[in-house]
């Protein structure tokens, strides 16, 4: 299958469908947190999505969560929230595609 922009927007509406992952937040307004890293402020004016594999590498995360991870970085947010950000993503891709 191609990874097309559509494909990746509709997992993205997904993605913003969950609550924030971080336990004892339940923030329904949640962003779609990219892990690999899409460019300094994203690609284009097109929203959050790449239109590429990228897009399935996501986590929800509140804003004040999102901003967090950002700027603590990946393995400190981990470790102060004792939660592993890629276990997440595989979760999430794999229930995805499960239903």
């Amino acid at each position: 299958m191609k990874i097309t922009k559509k494909i990746t927007d509709k997992y993205l509406d997904h993605i913003r469908s969950i609550h924030c992952l971080i336990a004892g937040c339940s923030n329904m307004d949640t962003d779609p947190d990219h892990l690999q890293q899409r460019g300094m402020g994203g690609i284009g004016k097109g929203g959050t999505s790449t239109g590429t594999i990228i897009d399935f590498y996501t986590v929800p995360l509140c804003r004040i969560h999102h901003s967090e991870r950002h700027n603590s970085g990946l393995k400190k947010f981990e470790q102060d929230h004792n939660i592993n950000l890629w276990r997440e993503v595989a979760s999430l891709v794999t229930r995805y595609l499960l239903k």
